[in-house]
């Protein structure tokens, strides 16, 4: 099996993000929970607002333009 770009969810206080994604978006967020559960032991499928989180921090976080940009917000 190959290994998911997103590894196990990490259990972190949550601030409340309301947003509203497309419909095929939507399925393909549910059948990677589905394929997160299975390579990782969980009974369940992790629901899309524990996976959307990872990410979008994954995606800012490989954003090397943006990188730049942050170190200098931090250091105003």
């Amino acid at each position: 099996m190959t290994r998911l770009k997103l590894g196990r969810i990490l259990d972190e206080r949550p601030v409340k993000l309301t947003i509203e994604v497309s419909a095929p978006l939507h399925r393909k967020l549910l059948a990677y929970g589905e394929a997160l559960a299975r390579e990782t032991g969980h009974t369940e499928p992790i629901l899309p607002a524990k996976i959307a989180p990872p990410m979008i921090a994954g995606y800012i976080d490989s954003d090397k333009e943006f990188a730049k940009i942050w170190r200098s917000v931090e250091t105003s």
